[in-house]
């Protein structure tokens, strides 16, 4: 008896927090799209510095999407702020690399930078590479693969125990299919997930930076550059951060003069 109403309340216990905890999603995203529509009521009757305000305001929240820092992008660019509208635009691709409005507006944005960097030529089996992980965002790759091992496991299952000949070699036929995109798209997923770990890369939005040879405020000055450029980033000192643009070119620079394209770093 007393077993029984402990049960109970647990079981009542669980239950509200249930409820708490799927209300709170339902509020949060609630607030969200509240937001979103907001900043882009606000865009369109041309207050931008209002929609940046509701725009960042869901980032902050925790939420991201590439419609979110694709429309973030715009705003900024509409009043002239170029590094933070490519910072964005920039996001976007990062979740959604196959956009074409956002590479689009990408391309004009950069097109309005200062500096003109040249880069260096890669091996063509490394530019096809780059070329083919471009094509699909990390949740995609993850989504496909996991997909995909389901279906082999399917198929495979119905090799081994399929009770006709016909269902035996259509689990074997479909399987060795399923298998063979399996592997590609897992040899995706590892090179994207390298990449994304092995390649850190952010946006100036300083107006100029003096890039140094080592991080010290008085060392000797390297180059410059500018609001908008895109950069590599190599190490971290402290204050500094060692960066290597497009060209080749590598040097130290404060951290507070650019932001991270991975809101995650």
């Amino acid at each position: 008896m007393i077993n029984g109403i402990l049960s109970a309340k647990v079981n009542k216990f669980i239950a509200v927090l249930f409820f708490a905890f799927t209300l709170n999603i339902y509020s949060q995203n609630v607030l969200v799209d509240s937001l979103f529509a907001s900043g882009n009521s606000a865009y369109q009757n041309k207050n931008y510095e209002k929609a940046i305000e509701k725009y960042e305001k869901i980032i902050n929240e925790g939420y991201a999407s590439p419609e979110l820092f694709y429309n973030l992008g715009n705003a900024y660019y509409k009043i002239g702020a170029v590094g933070k509208a490519i910072l964005n635009y920039e996001r976007a691709l990062l979740l959604d690399p196959s956009n074409e409005d956002v590479k689009y507006n990408l391309k004009i944005a950069n097109a309005r930078i200062v500096d003109k960097i040249n880069p260096v030529p890669k091996f063509f089996l490394t530019k096809w590479k780059d070329a083919l992980l471009q094509l699909f965002s990390i949740d995609f790759l993850v989504y496909s693969v996991v997909v995909l091992f389901v279906l082999f496991l399917l198929f495979l299952f119905l090799f081994r125990y399929g009770k006709t000949p016909s269902v035996k070699k259509n689990g074997f036929t479909f399987g060795s299919v399923v298998l063979v995109l399996l592997l590609f798209f897992g040899f995706l997923l590892y090179g994207k997930n390298q990449q994304m770990k092995n390649e850190k890369y952010g946006i100036v939005l300083a107006k100029e930076v003096t890039v140094r040879v080592s991080p010290d405020e008085n060392a000797k000055a390297r180059f410059v550059i500018h609001e908008g450029t895109k950069i590599q980033i190599e190490d971290k000192v402290g204050d500094w951060v060692n960066i290597k643009l497009a060209d080749g070119k590598k040097g130290w620079m404060k951290k507070e003069a650019f932001e991270p394209i991975d809101i995650n770093l």
